[in-house]
């Protein structure tokens, strides 16, 4: 859970006693504060119970005491974890507290799972505004369909060659039938209603046989006792109702069939699952997989991989449709079964013979690919192209690359020309051949007209239905090839593992740190040297960020290192420049305190329950609206103070950004204005949706107001958002690079008043008890590092000692007349 805005809002029960949500009462407090160490939690499926830690900051005087509970997300409870519910109380000098969960594991592959453990009903403390709510993420190990194949599939797509596509795809059928909610049940009735058809086809042919052999058998007394009713005329009333009333439940069952949408079940838990997948992947899994081939995945193959499962239901009701033939056959006209069983061998072995022989389909796609590939490049690059005048060119290699494609259409059309019309040879041929064999039996009496018409009708039906089993399959192996890159892509590496390791240690060194502090403060209170006041009100704001030994190289054990044997650190609460000659590792070192890449040796220590945010120096919008570009970072949109925004856009003059907004400002006003009741003098309640209200991400108004801005109020937008998230630990990569002189100015001011006050905009009563702010960025001009509190220079794959003060910085300028920052010596 990320605020948008961290005044200190002490959360507190409902008064009424109900289930509602925490309330924040915007009041400020002394009593200590509990919360969760840190925002997310990860924990393996098959690691069954695990711990979540609950801190407590402030006096530590008294008993104190909160309860939890756990709250569904993706993962339920009973399914994918234990459901917990229960107190936590906190004698008199304790600071911490841990919580068991567990997990249960699942048989079958699942995407990563989360849900949430909330803590509630404080008695004598206060709620931390933010981690008074975790996510816990359940991380599956298992490959996707099955560990079946694990060792191959764990090649990557080397490894998913060696694969049966057949195999595969059985067992993706099961993991879809066993893992996805509701759709055994689903499946079982359409397996069993789908019948119904079969049932009919059963019934038409008896009742065709009965309207020739008795209904209209004129010349037969004997039929007069077979009619349904005394004449043949009420008779042929009946026959007519029973040929139109079973149709009426086969088009119930078909409405029914598509409200249960089993197709749409599947692809949503196949869209959701890798969506899921994809926002988890390594660095490397999110480069191999370009944009476009993801959205395909997301769309057309979810889709093809769903309809696949629907195919196989499908061929269930074809088999059984040949069951009802061959039973009829056995029963009317035994000796037509050699007949009526040739047809489907014959429909088989050439559909083995097709398998065995087909061959260049990966030619044909590389052709394709090189096509798209092209296409691609001419719209991500067109500017170049024009530029360079080479679209004649590109025409030309165009054009040669689609012909070469057309014509490895031809033969593929003419086989597909020859597959539709193998099936359809079939039934004219079996249907030549009955007539000429059987047909004497007729006139001998030996095989009634109805019985002799009903078979050759069998043989009819008996081609149509396997043509049209053969298109089945036809798709089947369609859905085949999107099973199988579903595959690929299900398997990607995630960086999951990594993270819970990060999150394990950055948790166990914040204990230790913490443990470390409390045992001082208890010795100094034994020696009778504690100074109040000296320590500030919250020991662990103490915890300094640092790094230990720590070293870090782009191509490991080949390549030359950026950083090895790093010790440096800096308190919290400290605005951070770093500064260096070109190409010493400035933005790398800024990406491994944002931990958007790791050291491979020593570590990078940030408290545990310190929120991180990486900057870019690039400009990213979302095609959304300009307030939730704004609003990014905060997990419930109605809980934005519009002042706060306001002042922030105000200072950054974002004045055009001000005028497209003033409508959501105003609304937001209205909104918190219209929620808020007065409990005392200067105190006030508000209720807070931990359910996180829905944001509405589809609507798409972005492109139209984006025009309307320079590139300086984009710019700006971006760091705007940042100020508005406001994070304990903010990492900006050059964010002076944009403006002039006097605009950088404005910035880097705002950027020291985000560091002293701990947030932009907030309400001074809260600043003690908010968390410290520490700014990390790099400097475009080497004389805007004296704004800074402390200086980290970078030098030959060192980091330098920290320059504290901004009286030093002065003193290392005034050295250079030229106003030329040289860089200090040290040692690290």
């Amino acid at each position: 859970m990320f605020p948008c805005c961290e005044a200190y809002q002490p959360l507190v029960a409902p008064s009424d006693g109900s289930n509602s949500p925490p309330r924040i009462r915007r009041a400020a407090t002394n009593a200590d504060i509990v919360q969760f160490s840190t925002a997310i939690y990860y924990v393996e499926d098959d690691e069954g119970a695990f711990q979540v830690d609950v801190m407590r900051l402030g006096s530590m005087k008294g008993a104190v005491k909160v309860g939890y509970s756990t709250e569904d997300g993706s993962a339920k409870a009973g399914t994918h974890y234990e459901e917990a519910f229960g107190e936590v109380i906190f004698e008199d000098g304790e600071y911490r507290k841990s919580l068991d969960i567990r997990t249960l594991h699942n048989a079958y592959w699942s995407a990563t799972m989360e849900f949430k453990v909330v803590l509630q009903n404080p008695d004598s403390c206060n709620l931390g505004h933010h981690l008074h709510a975790c996510r816990v993420k359940i991380i599956d190990t298992d490959t996707f369909p099955s560990n079946k194949y694990r060792e191959k599939l764990l090649q990557g797509e080397k490894g998913l060659e060696e694969i049966s596509e057949v195999g595969l795809f059985l067992e993706y059928f099961k993991l879809c039938f066993f893992q996805v909610p509701s759709v055994s049940w689903r499946t079982a009735v359409c397996v069993v209603m789908d019948q119904m058809k079969n049932a009919y086809r059963y019934f038409m042919l008896c009742l065709n046989i009965y309207i020739v052999d008795v209904l209209f058998n004129l010349d037969d007394p004997k039929t007069e006792e077979l009619l349904w009713r005394p004449t043949r005329k009420g008779t042929a009333m009946v026959v007519g109702v029973a040929y139109v009333a079973p149709m009426l439940v086969l088009h119930l069952w078909d409405l029914l069939k598509a409200k249960m949408d089993l197709v749409g079940h599947l692809r949503l838990y196949l869209q959701s699952s890798l969506f899921r997948r994809y926002l988890n992947y390594s660095e490397e899994s999110r480069a191999s997989v370009p944009p476009a081939d993801m959205q395909h995945a997301l769309s057309l193959g979810s889709a093809n991989a769903a309809k696949g499962y629907m195919l196989v239901l499908s061929l269930f009701q074809k088999f059984g449709q040949l069951a009802v033939f061959t039973y009829f056959t056995l029963l009317s006209n035994p000796d037509a079964i050699y007949l009526i069983l040739a047809m489907p061998s014959l429909m088989l072995l050439f559909l083995v013979c097709k398998s065995c022989t087909s061959g260049g389909d990966e030619e044909k796609k590389s052709r394709q690919s090189a096509v798209l590939s092209l296409a691609a490049e001419v719209c991500n690059r067109y500017r170049l192209i024009a530029d360079y005048f080479q679209r004649p060119q590109m025409n030309d290699i165009f054009a040669k690359k689609t012909d070469m494609l057309r014509k490895d259409k031809v033969p593929e059309a003419m086989e597909g020309v020859n597959d539709e019309y193998f099936p359809k040879w079939l039934g004219p041929l079996f249907v030549g051949v009955y007539i000429a064999v059987y047909g004497p039996s007729v006139f001998d009496e030996a095989i009634s007209l109805g019985t002799f018409l009903a078979t050759v009708g069998i043989m009819k039906d008996i081609s149509s239905e396997f043509a049209e089993a053969y298109e089945l399959l036809l798709e089947m192996k369609d859905t085949f090839e999107s099973v199988t890159k579903m595959t690929v892509y299900f398997n990607k590496p995630t960086d999951l593992m990594m993270w819970k390791g990060v999150n394990r240690t950055r948790r166990e060194a914040t204990k230790k740190a913490r443990d470390s502090l409390f045992n001082q403060t208890q010795q100094e209170a034994k020696d009778g040297k504690e100074k109040d006041g000296k320590s500030g009100l919250y020991k662990t704001d103490l915890i300094p960020i640092q790094m230990t030994n720590m070293g870090f190289s782009w191509v490991p054990e080949k390549g030359a290192p950026v950083f090895e044997g790093v010790n440096i650190s800096v308190p919290q609460g400290k605005l951070v420049a770093l500064v260096g000659p070109h190409g010493c590792g400035k933005k790398t070192l800024l990406e491994l305190l944002g931990h958007l890449i790791f050291p491979q040796e020593g570590s990078i220590f940030i408290p545990s329950h310190l929120r991180i945010l990486h900057v870019t120096q690039e400009t990213y919008l979302l095609n959304l609206s300009p307030w939730q570009n704004l609003i990014f970072g905060c997990p419930n949109p109605h809980s934005v103070d519009p002042a706060r925004v306001r002042f922030i856009c105000q200072r950054l003059k974002m004045n055009t950004v001000l005028k497209l907004i003033e409508r959501d400002l105003q609304q937001q006003e209205e909104l918190r204005a219209s929620t808020k009741r007065p409990v005392g003098e200067d105190e006030e309640e508000e209720e807070e949706s931990e359910a996180e209200e829905e944001k509405d991400w589809t609507k798409d108004d972005g492109e139209k107001w984006q025009d309307t801005l320079t590139y300086s109020e984009k710019v700006k937008m971006h760091l705007a958002r940042a100020l508005i998230m406001n994070p304990e630990v903010l990492v900006l990569q050059r964010p002076l690079h944009h403006y002039d002189e006097t605009m950088a100015k404005v910035v880097l001011d705002l950027l020291k008043i985000h560091v002293q006050e701990k947030g932009l905009g907030l309400p001074e009563k809260g600043r003690p008890h908010r968390r410290p702010r520490t700014c990390f960025f790099t400097v475009e001009d080497v004389n805007q590092a004296k704004e800074a509190d402390v200086v980290w220079t970078i030098k030959d794959r060192k980091v330098g000692d920290q320059v504290e003060s901004i009286s030093l910085a002065e003193a290392f300028l005034a050295k250079t007349p030229t106003a030329k920052f040289e860089l200090p010596k040290f040692h690290n």
